[in-house]
């Protein structure tokens, strides 16, 4: 699942903490991208070894009614939607050669992505109920410079509403599945008013969208 990790394992905590309200799950997502790292001179190599980086990640999901009791703040879940742009799979995806998983890492992703962008937002907009204007706050996969600029322009954003993604891309890198978790962690610090409303939008091999929607509760 690459970079979306992430998602389908917060939506199976999700799951979990809301059948049953005692339940305490905790996610880790680890990647050791240097690993793969390789001397070769192509561009999706060379691309892959500029932005990725090592990292890990942990998070802890409660229910609501357990959060309540024990008086915990954080971020509640509202929802997910995701979104297969099949017609990408060309651009991003794993080859397993006998020495390594070695990266597709098209140079186009970043235009693709912005071509369908409004595609992704209007179709999380019918799942999730919200539009652009009631985000607060923004937590882009910083899959790159360029897909964050993207993004920035298609959706008419300025620099600091996604300021999260670029500290992160420019502290650490694309970690891979750890990432969005990172800037998760960086609105979470920053402080938040109760009903601040935080949407996630990740991109994975195949080329797969995964979004997600979180409200601030204390």
């Amino acid at each position: 699942m690459g970079c979306n990790a992430a998602f389908p394992a917060l939506k199976l905590g999700d799951m979990i903490a809301r059948t049953d309200e005692n339940a305490k799950v905790m996610i880790v997502c680890v990647e050791l991208c240097t690993l793969h790292f390789q001397p070769k001179n192509k561009n999706d190599n060379l691309l892959s070894n500029t932005i990725f980086g090592d990292g890990a990640a942990a998070v802890i999901l409660v229910s609501d009614a357990d959060a309540k009791r024990n008086h915990l703040s954080g971020m509640t879940i509202n929802g997910f939607y995701s979104l297969l742009l099949s017609e990408g799979k060309d651009l991003m995806s794993w080859n397993i050669t006998p020495l390594n998983f070695e990266m597709v890492l098209d140079a186009k992703i970043p235009d693709f992505i912005g071509d369908h962008v409004d595609e992704i937002l209007s179709g999380a907009s019918k799942r999730l109920n919200i539009t652009s204007e009631t985000i607060d706050k923004w937590a882009i996969h910083p899959g790159g410079k360029k897909i964050l600029d993207t993004i920035k322009n298609k959706l008419q954003l300025n620099n600091a509403e996604l300021k999260y993604s670029y500290k992160v891309l420019d502290e650490y890198g694309n970690m891979s599945s750890p990432t969005i978790l990172f800037v998760l962690n960086e609105i979470m610090k920053a402080g938040n008013k109760t009903g601040d409303k935080i949407f996630s939008i990740g991109f994975g091999p195949g080329l797969s969208i995964e979004t997600s929607l979180f409200t601030y509760a204390e």
